[in-house]
């Protein structure tokens, strides 16, 4: 059975990841880079401190629960996303539930959005989130633990605008992690214990 396939874009050979492979995207991550081809996401990305994401598998086992919290500069307010999504195809997970809570208050969001997974670094994380109302974004995590060295992630940053470029996104409003700032610490509730494994 396939589970990654692989398109040249740019030049460059890119794997996008699904079923089996799509292991290696479980667990906590941390937002080290993002653009936008969106006028809404321009608008949120610079004032973005930092981002945490749980992945997890949910217990049917076909659903991948998505936890963001995100901290704003100059403000005491947090954002959180809950996003449910099931593997359709190779290449693209589509949202089923979409719930944006905002200094502890959640309201469910009207949106439809598919996602891919890159193949990318030990201990990184590449999605392409498409979104109808919220248009497209490339997002770049380092696994939580792995995101403080500043350096390395200055290394990469020129491989990251070169996919970012190749992907068609402009590159004037870029979030980039300082390596210090503080996250959201509140966690989703944990995983309900069941017999099965």
């Amino acid at each position: 059975e396939k589970h990654s396939e692989k398109f040249v874009i740019c030049g460059e050979l890119l794997t996008f990841l699904s079923g089996p492979c799509l292991l290696q995207v479980y667990g906590d991550w941390v937002l080290v880079w993002a653009v936008s081809d969106n006028p809404k996401g321009h608008e949120l990305l610079p004032n973005v401190s930092s981002s945490h994401v749980e992945m997890k598998l949910r217990p049917d086992n076909k659903t991948i629960e998505y936890n963001e919290r995100n901290v704003y500069l100059h403000t005491p307010l947090y954002s959180g996303l809950l996003l449910v999504f099931v593997v359709v195809s190779i290449v693209t997970c589509v949202f089923l539930l979409l719930v944006e809570e905002k200094d502890g208050v959640r309201k469910m969001l009207n949106d439809s959005a598919k996602v891919h997974f890159l193949e990318s670094c030990d201990d990184c994380m590449t999605m392409i989130y498409d979104s109808e109302t919220y248009g497209r974004y490339l997002l770049i995590y380092r696994r939580d633990g792995h995101h403080r060295d500043v350096e390395q992630m200055k290394a990469h940053q020129a491989s990251h605008e070169k996919l970012a470029k190749c992907l068609h996104f402009p590159l004037e409003h870029v979030f980039i992690y300082d390596g210090v700032a503080d996250f959201c610490h509140k966690k989703s509730a944990p995983e309900e214990k069941t017999e099965e494994h």
